[in-house]
């Protein structure tokens, strides 16, 4: 098992602190090709890069379109600010054209680690 560090925006920092949000998207680049099933994130908060929380990758599922990732899991799962998967496909992401066409997404299905 491995372990690996990644960042978060406060609001997706505070909704996995709080186990409401349960999914984390990422381009699906070198980096993130390489986390498994049973591996561990350490994400830390940009804002506060003191703050950190632990989670275990218990899936990850790859895609080749936002539309497909957000119509793929209930939109509660992506955290409390989503009520509906149009609301998330209209909410979009934060990478480009670019990095879609060339890696593509992958979802981590997590949970929080006590420690």
């Amino acid at each position: 098992m491995a372990e690996y560090s990644m960042h978060l925006r406060q609001i997706s920092f505070q909704e996995i602190s709080s186990g409401t949000k349960t999914l984390e998207l990422r381009v699906n680049d070198a980096k993130r090709k390489g986390v498994c099933i049973g591996d561990t994130i350490l994400f830390t908060k940009l804002e506060q890069v003191t703050e950190t929380v632990r989670v275990k990758v218990i899936d990850r599922k790859e895609f080749d379109s936002w539309q497909a990732v957000a119509l793929a899991y209930a939109p509660e799962r992506w955290g409390s600010r989503f009520t509906s998967s149009e609301q998330l496909v209209a909410a979009g992401h934060c990478y480009s054209q670019e990095e879609v066409e060339q890696y593509g997404f992958v979802v981590f299905e997590i949970e929080k680690l006590a420690f």
